[in-house]
């Protein structure tokens, strides 16, 4: 029952934080991106192009044809 309680607390904790400062992140597609190099030059165009703040993350999709940039609203 304790431990049901704790659980329950720390549910409600993340809703609230959630509520309060919600996640907006969306993943931008932006073409193969080949390294790291290339992800500092697409990204950011990526992300202003679409009204967003770069995250920082990125990940390719289709090998050797689609990479997505993180980004979320500013």
């Amino acid at each position: 029952m304790r431990q049901l309680a704790g659980f329950l607390l720390v549910a409600l904790f993340v809703s609230v934080l959630l509520a309060v400062f919600p996640v907006h992140a969306k993943d931008i597609g932006a073409g193969p991106i080949w390294n790291d190099m290339d992800a500092r030059n697409k990204c950011p165009s990526v992300s202003t192009s679409h009204d967003r703040l770069l995250k920082g993350a990125r990940r390719t999709t289709v090998q050797g044809r689609m990479s997505v940039c993180t980004c979320h609203r500013g």
